[in-house]
């Protein structure tokens, strides 16, 4: 379990703290009606998609080439050049306890999806954005059973 970030809730069974394939996956599954086959035709489409956009270079302007020691980093990892249709639906769900269940690694972010840093720097910071100090803001939320609709 990753413990370098504290729960952003109290952990109950419909909404676990640390387990967004409930909470944002599951959850939002069973709301929509969302069935286990179109979830995995979507998430090979959604596969597709980045793969064609790793090949054309589309993202060579948003990704940084981190050098780690397993080896250089410069693409996403998560998009599978040779998944299909048939390995997705053979991939076991990720919470088996739970009757019908139906997220899988497969039609699953990766622990990466939406990682991100900025910072500026005095060019931009000067007046090119004309950012403004923050004076006031405010925090909404839905209940953490819903985060996957945003919808209380």
């Amino acid at each position: 379990m990753v413990d370098w970030f504290p729960p952003t809730h109290p952990d109950r069974p419909d909404a676990p703290n640390m387990d967004m394939s409930i909470t944002v996956g599951w959850n939002a599954a069973v709301k929509a009606g969302v069935s286990r086959e179109e979830m995995d035709e979507w998430a090979l489409g959604s596969h597709r998609k980045a793969i064609q956009a790793i090949d054309e270079g589309r993202f060579k302007q948003e990704i940084v080439p981190i050098e780690t020691p397993h080896g250089l980093f410069e693409v996403d990892e998560h998009p599978r050049r040779d998944t299909s249709i048939e390995k997705l639906a053979a991939l076991k769900p990720l919470a088996p306890e739970i009757e019908g269940f139906s997220i899988t690694a497969g039609n699953a972010c990766g622990a990466n999806d939406g990682a991100a840093q900025c910072w500026p720097s005095p060019a931009t910071a000067s007046g090119c954005l004309r950012w403004q100090p923050v004076r006031a803001w405010a925090s909404v939320g839905v209940d953490p059973a819903s985060t996957g609709l945003a919808s209380g």
